[in-house]
C-alpha cells in the first residue's frame, strides 16, 4: 500500500469515527421542545413552530390553573455544557398555597404500541422551593390540554421536599378538582444530593411497558453537564447510566399496576406543570424536551462543530505525517 493510499485511508477512518460520534443510531424522536422562536411572553396562545417535532403546529399552546401562578418564556434558553440548545426556555411559577400553572402541548405522532418503552429527557433548574411537602415542579402526559385527565410518565425537577429539591419519578397520577394530581406525596425521590438551586441538570427517564395491565416501572437518572460528557463519551448507554457514581442521583419506582390508559397516542397532550402548597414560591425552568423510544433519540451529542474540529485535526495531522515523509 503507498504512503497516500495509507493516508487516505486513516483519514477515512477517522472521519468515520468522528461520524459515529456525533450521530449515535436512534429509533424514533417523538417529541422535541426546544421553547425557541416564539414571541417575548407567555406561551399560551403561540402555536408549536419549525424548530419542534412531534406536536401539532396547528393547535397552540394551552394554560390552565389558579390565577396567581404563572408561565412565561425566558429571554434565553438553558445552558448545559456543549450540549446544542435554541436560546429558549420555559418558566412556571406557583406563589404560595393552591397555586397551579399547567402549560400544554398536543402530540401529533404515531401511537406507541402496547408493551412499548418511552424515553424522555428535559433539561431542569429549579429557582426556588416550596417550604411545604407536596409542592412540585414537573413534566407529564396527559389526555387532555386544559384538564389533569390520566396524569402519567412524570418526571419532577422538584418532587416535593419540604426544604430541598428532591428530583421524583412517577408512572401514573389521580387528578383531584382543580384538575391537579393528587400524588404528590407518592413521589419515588431520588436519594440525597438535592438538587441545587439555579443549578441546570439533565433529567433523563425511562417508563416500561406501556399500556399493560401490570409490570411498569418508572426510572429516573439525574446528571450534572460533566457527567452528561462522560456518558455521552462512553458511548450513552443505560450500563453507564446504573453504574456507581456515574450520576447524580437515580431513582426506579417498581413494578406498577398499571391500566390500558397508560400509553402516548396521537392527540394527548405533553404538559410542563408547577403546584404550590403551604407558605413560599414553587418555581422552575424547562429546555430541550425529548421523547423517544430509545436512549439514543433523547440524549442528543454535544455540539457537532465540536466533532467537525476534531476532524478537520486529524485532517491537519496527517498532512503534517505527510509533509514529514516527502
Amino acid at each position: 500500500m503507498s504512503r497516500r493510499t495509507r493516508s487516505l485511508s486513516l483519514l477515512l477512518g477517522a472521519v468515520a469515527v468522528v461520524s459515529a460520534w456525533a450521530v449515535p443510531a436512534q429509533g424514533a424522536l417523538l417529541v422535541y421542545e426546544p421553547y425557541a422562536g416564539h414571541n417575548p411572553g407567555t406561551l399560551a396562545g403561540q402555536y408549536p413552530n419549525g424548530n419542534t417535532v412531534g406536536l401539532n403546529t396547528g393547535a397552540a399552546y394551552a394554560t390552565y390553573g389558579g390565577a396567581t401562578a404563572t408561565e412565561a418564556l425566558t429571554s434565553s434558553g438553558l445552558t448545559f455544557g456543549a450540549l446544542p440548545t435554541m436560546g429558549g426556555a420555559e418558566s412556571l411559577t406557583s406563589p404560595g398555597a393552591g397555586a397551579a400553572r399547567v402549560v400544554t402541548a398536543q402530540y401529533s405522532g404515531s401511537s406507541l404500541p402496547t408493551g412499548s418503552t418511552l424515553w424522555s429527557s428535559m433539561l431542569a433548574q429549579v429557582t426556588s422551593v416550596n417550604a411545604d411537602m407536596g409542592s412540585s415542579v414537573f413534566a407529564r402526559v396527559q389526555d387532555a390540554g386544559t384538564s389533569s385527565t390520566n396524569p402519567r410518565f412524570i418526571t419532577a425537577s422538584d418532587a416535593g421536599g419540604p426544604s430541598a429539591s428532591g428530583a421524583g419519578i412517577r408512572y401514573q397520577g389521580t387528578a383531584t378538582t382543580p384538575g391537579m394530581p393528587s400524588y404528590q406525596v407518592n413521589w419515588d425521590v431520588a436519594a440525597p444530593p438535592a438538587l441545587e438551586l439555579n443549578t441546570t441538570y439533565m433529567l433523563i427517564s425511562k417508563f416500561t411497558n406501556l399500556g399493560v395491565a401490570s409490570g411498569g416501572q418508572a426510572t429516573l437518572w439525574v446528571l450534572t453537564a460533566d457527567q452528561f460528557t462522560a456518558f455521552v463519551a462512553a458511548g450513552q448507554t443505560e450500563d453507564y447510566l446504573n453504574g456507581e457514581d456515574n450520576v447524580y442521583a437515580a431513582v426506579t419506582q417498581g413494578a406498577q399496576t398499571s391500566s390500558t390508559g397508560n400509553v402516548l397516542n396521537t392527540g394527548n397532550f405533553i404538559a410542563l406543570a408547577t403546584f404550590g402548597k403551604g407558605v413560599g414560591t414553587e418555581a422552575g425552568v424547562f429546555d430541550e424536551l425529548r421523547l423517544g423510544t430509545t436512549l439514543a433519540d433523547v440524549t442528543p451529542v454535544p455540539e457537532p462543530a465540536s466533532a467537525l474540529l476534531l476532524a478537520g485535526g486529524i485532517v491537519g495531522l496527517l498532512g503534517r505525517v505527510r509533509r514529514a515523509r516527502e
